[in-house]
């Protein structure tokens, strides 16, 4: 895993290593394919499909769903991990925290800064 960082302006940002994350997405199209095809092909035959129709419907699934799904939760999976071991980088350019409170209003039933709920109501009746 490459855990280098790349200097952009002074900015330390950190950089994921991509023959990694292709990898575990490969590797989790593979299993996606997998569990798609026989774990469809099982439940269709238990269903009562003939073995023809319970196996082309698991590839069918197996392509389209297996294979985006599976390349997805392998992508993921890497970057969780990734994420884990990685020491958190300071960006001042995007963190800064200010004491600001948000402004809210006191009366929650404020109606475009003006009128009251109730009292658009009155005026309809």
């Amino acid at each position: 895993m490459n855990k280098s960082s790349s200097a952009t302006n002074g900015v330390e940002t950190p950089t994921v290593d991509d023959a990694g994350a292709g990898r575990s997405a490969a590797i989790g199209s593979i299993v996606g394919i997998v569990v798609f095809l026989f774990g469809t092909a099982a439940v269709m035959l238990a269903v009562g499909l003939t073995w023809q129709a319970a196996l082309g419907l698991g590839l069918f699934l197996a392509f389209w769903g297996g294979l985006g799904f599976g390349a997805m939760c392998g992508g993921v999976l890497y970057l969780l991990k990734h994420e884990a071991t990685s020491a958190p980088v300071s960006n001042p350019a995007t963190s800064q925290v200010t004491d600001t409170p948000i402004p809210t209003s006191p009366d929650p039933l404020v109606f475009d800064g003006q009128r009251t709920r109730t009292e658009s109501s009155q005026k309809v009746s």
